[in-house]
């Protein structure tokens, strides 16, 4: 089954104990699509590589699709991308919003 992460939305808080897999799994995407790299203590390592803003579009997107992909399998396997979304984007202006369509392995629902 496929869901949807908006990276768009403001984020809300963590919520330490989530109703479901499905809820933890997309809350960990969201983390990890949403988190700097650096900026988290005790996995420096988990997050996007800021050194993407300034770079052009195209760039940037095909750093932040294959980042993403590498932080997805080392730090949620259960998820995996399907689609990256941009329609949401003004690249006019220079801002990307994409919005992720993942899937998560049957086994852990």
């Amino acid at each position: 089954m496929e869901y949807t992460v908006n990276l768009n939305e403001k984020a809300a808080a963590i919520n330490f104990a989530p109703s479901s897999v499905i809820e933890e799994v997309i809350q960990n995407v969201r983390n990890i699509c949403l988190n700097v790299k650096g900026s988290i203590p005790y996995q420096r390592d988990m997050g996007f590589d800021e050194n993407i803003v300034d770079l052009p579009n195209d760039k940037a997107v095909m750093i932040f699709q294959i980042d993403i992909i590498k932080q997805l399998k080392k730090y949620e396997p259960r998820a995996k991308i399907k689609q990256f979304d941009y329609s949401g984007s003004n690249v006019l202006e220079g801002i990307l919003t994409p919005t992720l369509i993942i899937e998560i392995n049957e086994k852990y629902l």
